[in-house]
């Protein structure tokens, strides 16, 4: 009869499967990794995997929700620091400085060429859940920076994933002008945005 883990034990296995699931990710693709890599990089078995996740999709969309965190950290430290700027200005520089930085993470490769599928393979109610924290989350970042907003939530948000759509799409752009165009959009955005 197999053991229990106790909550130790499965807080430590949940930070091992993350951070295989983030190797191997930037190693192999979501698509090309597999539940067994993932159980044998955390020290336990295939059955047990599954006492964790429902499927190894949901575990990478996991890493890429603690991903956006770190990403939403950037933004709100410029928010709440750069009161130099017009909120204007202000806006379009945590955009900017947020997207630099998910830009350079291996991660945003791989999600160039497999989100499409990570999307088809999740449950539909964790996709709305995700965007709706994202919503939330994103609104939250500019309330919390005190900045008058000229539209709603909703459009905030739609304005960003537009954006980061970007991001998906690199190759599409000379990467001599990637940066200047980026800044551009964005800047264009949060003046319509602002107050």
């Amino acid at each position: 009869m197999a053991t229990a883990f106790s909550e130790h034990e499965k807080e430590m296995i949940r930070k091992a499967l993350k951070a295989c699931a983030l190797e191997y990710m930037s190693k192999y693709g979501i698509k090309k990794t597999t539940v067994e890599q993932l159980a044998l990089g955390a020290n336990i078995s295939k059955g047990a995997f599954y006492k964790f996740y429902t499927t190894k999709e949901e575990l990478f969309f996991e890493v890429i929700e603690e991903f956006h965190e770190v990403i939403y950290a950037k933004a709100l430290h410029i928010l709440c620091t750069r009161t130099d700027l017009s909120d204007a200005e202000r806006l379009e520089e945590a955009f900017f400085q947020a997207c630099k930085l998910a830009k350079s993470y291996a991660i945003m490769e791989v999600l160039e060429t497999e989100m499409n599928y990570l999307i088809r393979k999740l449950p539909p109610h964790l996709l709305e859940e995700h965007l709706n924290r994202d919503s939330e989350g994103i609104y939250n970042l500019i309330e919390k920076a005190n900045i008058k907003l000229s539209c709603n939530a909703d459009l905030i948000s739609a304005v960003t994933h537009g954006i980061i759509c970007m991001l998906f799409h690199t190759k599409l752009v000379d990467d001599k002008y990637f940066d200047e165009a980026l800044r551009l959009i964005i800047r264009g955005a949060c003046k319509e945005l602002v107050i």
